[in-house]
């Protein structure tokens, strides 16, 4: 007897605290990545996701760009800096520091980034690596002085060395950064200005 009414106030409590207990939950919305994303089943998706990441300021699509054994390197420096280049964790901490200073003054200050083929420099592709040249501009332009806006000019060519992983999706393994000329500022001028 007293097993019976302990299963009844079970079942009570079980029918009075649930509408239906045998019904599935509401399923969470599907989870999307920020801003512009390509999956890079190709060499020449990695850079334009590099290029969306830097213009977007998103540092995990930025991150998905780089393989994890990544090595940045550049010529030289118009202000001497304390090496000649770093590598994935350097990069994603510098990277994001630079994304995080341009995303908290949205207002006053702005960064773009393009890149073009080099006609003389076509991309080399074979199964697992390889390795493409591109021109670069990127504008870093500051309006806290609206009467005196600074555009900043950074050029050059940069050399990406990307891989093929193990499922199918391509990552940038080694980028060489150079100055269009020796008197003009390049990308890893204005990286070494956030070190």
């Amino acid at each position: 007897m007293q097993k019976t009414i302990s299963y009844a106030l079970l079942f009570m409590i079980l029918t009075i605290s649930c509408t239906n207990p045998f019904s599935a939950r509401e399923s969470e919305p599907p989870s999307e990545n920020e801003g512009t994303y390509i999956t890079p089943v190709e060499p020449q998706l990695v850079l334009v996701n590099l290029e969306a990441s830097y213009n977007e300021k998103i540092i995990t699509n930025y991150m998905q760009c780089l393989d994890t054994l990544f090595a940045y390197r550049y010529d030289f420096l118009q202000f001497q800096g304390p090496d000649s280049g770093w590598g994935y964790n350097s990069e994603i901490s510098l990277t994001d520091k630079i994304f995080a200073a341009f995303r908290s003054s949205s207002e006053s200050i702005s960064l773009s980034l393009s890149l073009a083929p080099i006609e003389s420099l076509p991309d080399l592709e074979d199964d697992t690596t390889a390795t493409i040249h591109r021109e670069y501009e990127l504008i870093s332009i500051s309006d806290i002085d609206i009467a005196m806006p600074d555009t900043t000019f950074y050029r050059g060519t940069a050399s990406f060395e990307l891989i093929e992983t193990g499922v199918n999706l391509w990552r940038l393994r080694r980028w060489t950064d150079n100055h269009a000329s020796p008197n003009d500022t390049a990308w890893s001028d204005f990286k070494n200005g956030y070190r």
